[in-house]
């Protein structure tokens, strides 16, 4: 066992074991460890001691939470984060497959149709948090891992976190964030801001790559690759690649444009244009729910509620399955109900569902928890598209001026997963709500 390792377990001990490093990135080095509290396996990456010496970590670890809600198909989510004996560490799900490196290093090229796909699924968790208002900086082949043939980015929001932590202090150091095969002209540079615009110029470098096996731009050194970004036009795809459209080519050409007001508007735009011009389909309503099931635990203590705990880790099992459900959880103030949503919630949020937690009121005059239904039906839209990989989408059916409260208070978790199947991607919905009767 190397040295490091043994000074991480020495650290981490009771909450995380090393088993192994797996590899070495810019930022950070990357360790397979189990969760001890979970039982599960995790990928714990520990910052480069260059960069914990310039950016600090109580700043850090503030700057890191700006990520930790983003849930989405298409992004890997962050676990945890902490400071163990100078080591300034982030916990991510460990992900069985292979980065979208492993797999160009192994075939070169790729076919253009999956070559597409996995582009559209990457833009799909792009557009998500670019909504919420975070850039990624780093999207290279690297930070995308291939889950099950589908595309996960990974480290969203790292190089940012560490940028704003260092606070200008990383140029004097000498290091420099994002790879200079991927990053944007602005982006290494220093002129101007980045913002989604160069996260979209990064995607166009990696279909580039994923369609002629090289990036756009090649060279010795980082700062040859920079020069040639800021001077040299890339050669046409299909001189390369004489099967991708024109279409495509075309939408890649104006995606690598130096200016990114030059570029699309967004990686959503990029990835309508890499559909020929078509306009998406939209996204279907989500097959009839499971009928309604009824979770009534009785006025006990938390601790001890198995049976309860038991029927709703089934259910949330189901979901994994392909078999979504609502389940309500019913009765008097005070006897846990909240609480066991929450179990479910951390549950969920541990296998990497994207989990939606709200509250809100019944309107008079309709039947019980149908507000819960209708959201169900609008959070969760998630469908394949024959061109476009896997997309989401989520809007709230109503605003909140057309509820009246009826004296039902509520509370919802709602959980979404996606499993490949022979046919194409199956995605499923479950939720656990919560509600006290109205007093009489």
């Amino acid at each position: 066992m190397s040295d490091a390792v043994s000074r991480l377990n020495a650290a981490l001990e009771g909450r995380y074991s090393i088993e192994r490093e797996l590899g070495e990135g810019g930022m950070a080095t990357v360790y397979l460890a189990e969760d001890l509290k979970h039982h599960r396996k995790i990928a714990l990456k520990v910052l480069k001691p260059e960069l914990t010496a310039v950016v600090g970590a109580e700043r850090f670890l503030a700057e890191i939470q700006v990520t930790a809600n983003l849930q989405h198909p298409h992004i890997l989510p962050l676990f945890d984060s902490g400071e163990a004996d100078g080591l300034l560490f982030y916990v991510m799900p460990y992900v069985e497959g292979e980065s979208l490196r492993d797999r160009l290093d192994r075939e070169k090229q790729l076919p253009v149709d999956e070559a597409l796909s996995i582009t559209t699924g990457i833009a799909s968790g792009l557009h998500y948090a670019h909504e919420q208002g975070v850039v990624h900086r780093d999207v290279k082949p690297e930070n995308i891992m291939l889950s099950g043939g589908l595309p996960v980015v990974a480290d969203f929001g790292i190089a940012l976190a560490v940028q704003n932590a260092g606070e200008g202090r990383l140029t004097g150091s000498g290091l420099a964030l994002g790879t200079p095969h991927y990053v944007s002209p602005e982006q290494s540079t220093g002129d101007g801001p980045v913002d989604a615009r160069s996260d979209l110029y990064a995607l166009a470098c990696v279909l580039y790559e994923l369609l002629t096996g090289e990036p756009p731009h090649t060279g010795p050194t980082a700062h040859a690759i920079m020069a040639k970004r800021l001077t040299v036009t890339p050669t046409a795809v299909r001189t390369l690649r004489a099967t991708v459209s024109e279409s495509v080519e075309q939408a890649i050409k104006k995606a690598l444009e130096v200016v990114p007001a030059d570029r699309h508007s967004s990686v959503e735009a990029f990835s309508r244009a890499l559909s020929d011009g078509k306009t998406p389909e939209p996204f279907p309503q989500l097959e009839a729910f499971a009928p309604v099931a009824a979770v009534a635990p009785t006025a006990t203590p938390f601790v001890g509620r198995a049976k309860e705990r038991a029927e709703l880790m089934e259910r949330l099992d189901a979901l994994g399955e392909g078999h979504g459900s609502l389940v309500l959880l019913g009765g008097e103030p005070g006897v846990g109900k909240t609480r066991l949503s929450e179990f479910v919630l951390e549950e969920a949020r541990t296998r990497g569902y994207m989990c939606v937690v709200g509250h809100a009121y019944e309107l008079e005059g309709t039947p019980p928890f149908t507000i819960f239904i209708e959201q169900l039906e609008y959070t969760a839209r998630i469908s394949p598209r024959r061109r476009s990989g896997q997309s989401w989408a989520m809007r709230h059916p109503r605003s909140p001026g057309s509820c009246r409260p009826s004296g039902s208070s509520t509370t919802s978790v709602q959980a979404s997963s996606c499993r490949r199947t022979s046919s194409g991607i199956t995605c499923s919905t479950g939720s656990v709500s919560t509600w006290s009767a109205r007093p009489m």
